[in-house]
């Protein structure tokens, strides 16, 4: 079960690397060290990451994430498409299909041609343009007892 959590940890934050536009820097004179560039995060609150995923991300990318949890996928869409304007946040994950079709209408993202979207099945690629990639799929199984408790 850990092996897991830590396989889709670490697919999320595949995906962020992916979908951040590389972050430039200004060239430091010698000996000199610049500060981490903070990326903002925006998300869902059930959104969670290990300490240790975020600590290897930042340190491979020189970055700093900071992790917005604005409510439950709906709540958080809704708060990143009335602040369109002023952008709360360099990145939003958490996008699903439920919301696909309001994330897109408000053109809230940017195109991104990942390289890894050649790994992704054709099926689940539901925007064309690309600028929303998804990271994971998951099914949902009913399960039903025959037995009644009244």
């Amino acid at each position: 079960m850990h092996k897991s959590k830590l396989f889709v940890a670490l697919l999320c934050f595949a995906w962020l690397l992916v979908a951040c536009q590389p972050v430039t820097q200004p060239q430091a004179s010698a000996g000199a060290t610049q500060a981490p560039v903070t990326l903002v995060v925006a998300t869902h609150d059930s959104f969670n990451v290990s300490d240790a995923v975020l600590a290897q991300f930042e340190q491979a990318n020189h970055v700093k994430i900071q992790v917005l949890q604005l409510g439950d996928a709906g709540e958080a869409l809704n708060k990143i498409v009335l602040s369109k304007d002023a952008p709360i946040a360099d990145l939003f994950y958490g996008t699903d299909n439920t919301f696909l079709s309001r994330a897109l209408a408000a053109d809230l993202f940017v195109p991104y041609e990942a390289a890894a979207l050649a790994q992704i099945p054709d099926d689940l690629k539901l925007d064309a343009k690309h600028t929303l990639l998804p990271v994971d799929v998951g099914y949902i199984n009913l399960n039903a007892d025959d037995q009644p408790l009244w």
